[in-house]
């Protein structure tokens, strides 16, 4: 079974408002495309000849050199002057010097300098052929839509890579074999959420379609479209073909009556096809029904600047050149040097989106990663699967067959490993950009990097990264049959709107708070515990963190050393925002509540409260939870859980408990030390969603909110409150102010929050 993104199926319509742009389409449409054989390394031309394509210009003032056909120069110059200085029977070269004409090609191209000649290289041979292929075609009679097609890997160990690749701009083929009954179990099997035991076609074609469904959300109803395809139809017999097409299709239908994922499907053409004989007439139909969908496309058709033109097709020139990579620098050159209009650098970076949303470049708008452009999606692919790799493609390579061990016992990667695999054979091609693919797979948080700090407690980098997704291992320490859990524990659960929640959203989860809690250890060994799709982490010394990602819902529970009880309202309720935030920003979708709301929804999730026992937990929703008096009984198990305990998870500043100052003169010394990078990184998630508050009460104006909030491109939190920590320590610096604990723990009770919070985290 596969998953086929057809992707970019979007027809472009350039718009003619863009004037100084209106022509340039009709003068390169149907230029050669000469392959250059020069460095790798980017270095555009400077002041001399620019490589746009199979265009060339140059800004000088003296001349405007230009590679053309002839029949093109015609076109747009039916009665020009034309002097031919040189020619052979494969190349000319012309020289055009009339005023009037150099007046239409400066304005055509945008030149304002002063040009006195204009010279035109021809390839005489490569045109003719380039037209004769046209004119038998017919290409110029035809409207014609870039196809980018995408093979998803099918194996479990690539689920957390998928998510880069999904677009609500894409056509899906979901491809079964038709030989085979939807319900029989299938020969080769990978892990499945929500299914143990033997795995069916219908399992696996329920997961892929939400799957595809939860991360592609659009604006649009029942976009993206899915094609169900099923193939194998010269296994059976002629007489059997029909009967089987109907039934398949049938039960297809019958599994998703009544679901807003039957919007999505596409199945009325019936698709059953002999894959391997490419003259098999429905292999024709699923051409015309990929046409068929791209046309009904929202964004068929959409108008874009024709200015864009010249830098696509730069991109496809450097692509050819074996160039995967640019950096952001090196197209602001080609811009400056180009003789249209240069674009501003937010055009440019709308260029770079549109491209990257219809899977052509991928282009990551976010500090440290927007430096750099991936021309070639398929590089960044290959760069993930030489580290998330499936087992059986390790066979034969001795050090990546190490990585993959070390990563599936331990979950993680050294740092030299990754050096040391990408400098040898085939991944040599990665090397030069070491630092911009890692950062994209923190970004994507493929890799993590755990926290650690030196005896001042100031943080330093780490030798290694946690790998989340390559752990297989399941948790068997007994952690949650550990005695007296039920009366140690208080836990909430993030319930999936959809079916399942996608493996990748769970990695990611447990990713992200790998990087802001520290992993408890355990045995005489010391090893982390981090398991498949679960994790425990240290709050503080007597405070512990469980983390259990199920198929539908996330578990998260706070474990007292001693009792629930002493578990304090404000620390949990600040962990529960920073948790919140996480998955709204995983899931990109945003919070949407009501000031007098019942329900917590988080982007596709709805926080419910849960009783105190591991397995099998009752849930209550925020809304019965505000009808309870006092005690709330669990259906399942009968146990009294008191109102007041349960409801640390919430935010409710009208019965939160004031600490008064007179705690901090308690033991002096320890709040007058100025903070750490340890210390921030503990207190950032305990403000929690008081951020400008907690802004304001340090000192700062909302001036510096806003350069603050600017610099935020995605809504995370932690990452917030640790920015607004290190600006007002910059701030103390500048102005010759010694910045101590004690300022931000007046700041911080002044916001409502309880002072012993901050105590129990950076002095126990």
């Amino acid at each position: 079974m596969a998953s086929n993104p057809v992707i970019s199926s979007d027809q472009p319509n350039y718009s003619h408002k863009d004037t100084q742009c209106k022509e340039f389409e009709d003068v390169i449409k149907n230029i050669p495309i000469p392959v250059h054989k020069e460095s790798k390394e980017y270095r555009p031309n400077q002041g001399q000849t620019l490589v746009l394509s199979d265009t060339k210009h140059t800004s000088s003032p003296e001349e405007l050199s230009m590679h053309a056909s002839k029949e093109q120069i015609r076109t747009l110059t039916p009665f020009s002057e034309v002097e031919q200085t040189t020619s052979d029977l494969t190349h000319s070269l012309e020289s055009i010097t009339n005023p009037g004409l150099i007046t239409k090609l400066k304005r055509l191209f945008g030149v304002s300098n002063e040009v006195k000649e204009i010279k035109i290289s021809i390839t005489e041979e490569h045109m003719l052929k380039q037209s004769l292929k046209v004119g038998k075609k017919k290409l110029h009679q035809r409207h014609i839509a870039p196809v980018i097609i995408w093979d998803f890997g099918g194996q479990d160990i690539f689920y957390s890579t998928h998510q880069s690749f999904l677009s609500d701009r894409a056509i899906y083929l979901i491809v079964l074999d038709g030989s085979r009954a939807l319900d029989e179990p299938c020969q080769f099997e990978q892990y499945l959420p929500g299914k143990t035991g033997p795995k069916t076609a219908r399992d696996y074609l329920r997961f892929w379609i939400n799957t595809i469904v939860t991360y592609c959300k659009g604006s649009h109803h029942g976009f993206p479209k899915i094609m169900i395809v099923f193939t194998h139809k010269d296994k059976l017999k002629t007489g059997e073909i029909e009967t089987t097409r109907e039934q398949l299709f049938v039960e297809i239908k019958s599994m998703f009556q009544g679901s807003t994922l039957m919007s999505h499907l596409v199945i009325e053409d019936k698709i059953f096809v002999n894959a391997r004989n490419k003259n098999d007439p429905e292999m024709a139909q699923i051409r015309r029904g990929i046409i068929r969908e791209s046309t009904r496309q929202p964004t068929w058709g959409q108008n874009l600047p024709k200015c864009f033109i010249p830098f696509e097709l730069e991109f496809e020139n450097l692509i050819r050149e074996n160039m995967n990579v640019i950096t952001f620098d090196d197209l602001k050159k080609v811009n400056s040097q180009h003789p249209i209009r240069p674009l501003s650098d937010a055009e440019l970076k709308v260029f770079l989106k549109f491209q990257h949303a219809i899977g052509k470049i991928l282009y990551f708008d976010e500090p440290g990663l927007d430096t750099h452009i991936t021309l070639l999606p398929t590089y960044l692919i290959d760069a993930f699967k030489s580290i998330i790799t499936d087992k059986r493609f390790c066979k034969g390579e001795k050090q990546t067959e190490q990585l993959w061990n070390l990563m599936s016992q331990k979950g993680v990667i050294f740092k030299s490993a990754i050096e040391k695999l990408w400098r040898t054979g085939k991944y040599q091609r990665f090397d030069q950009h070491k630092d911009y693919l890692v950062a994209v797979m923190t970004h994507l948080d493929i890799l993590v990097e755990p926290k650690r700090y030196d005896l001042k407690r100031n943080r330093i980098p780490t030798d290694f990264y946690f790998v989340a997704s390559m752990v297989p291992a399941e948790d068997t320490t007994g952690y949650l049959q550990s005695p007296f859990l039920t009366d140690r524990n208080i836990a909430i659960a993030f319930n999936s709107s959809s079916a399942i929640i996608p493996p990748a959203l769970s990695f990611r989860f447990i990713t992200y708070c790998l990087s802001i809690f520290d992993v408890k250890k355990y045995g005489d060994r010391k090893d982390d515990m981090l398991f498949h799709r679960s994790a425990v982490f240290t709050i503080h010394p007597s405070l512990e963190m469980h983390i259990l990602c199920e198929d539908d819902r996330i578990f998260v529970r706070l474990v007292h050393a001693k009792n629930k009880v002493l578990i304090l309202k404000d620390l949990a309720s600040s962990i529960c925002d920073c948790l919140k935030s996480a998955l709204e920003n995983i899931s990109q979708l945003y919070i949407k509540t009501s000031s007098d709301n019942s329900e917590q929804s988080v982007g596709t999730f709805e926080m419910n409260l849960c009783c105190s026992v591991a397995k099998d937990p009752c849930l209550l929703s925020i809304g019965e939870f505000n009808k309870i008096d006092s005690i709330w009984v669990c259906p399942g198990h009968k146990l009294d859980h008191k109102k007041f305990v349960m409801s640390s998870w919430i935010t409710e500043k009208e019965i939160m408990k004031k600490c008064e100052i007179t705690c901090l003169d308690t033991d002096p010394e320890k709040w007058d030390l100025v903070p750490s990078d340890e210390d921030i990184d503990k207190m950032a998630p305990l403000i929690g969603n008081e951020s400008l508050f907690f802004l304001v009460e340090l000192g700062m104006d909302l001036e510096t909110w806003d350069t603050i909030n600017h610099r935020q491109t995605k809504r995370d939190l932690v990452k917030l409150n640790k920015d607004i920590l290190n600006e007002w320590m910059l701030i103390c610096k500048v102005k010759n102010v010694r910045p101590t604990m004690r300022m931000i723990a007046q700041a911080y009770t002044s916001i409502g929050k309880d002072i012993r919070v901050l105590e129990n985290s950076l002095f126990n």
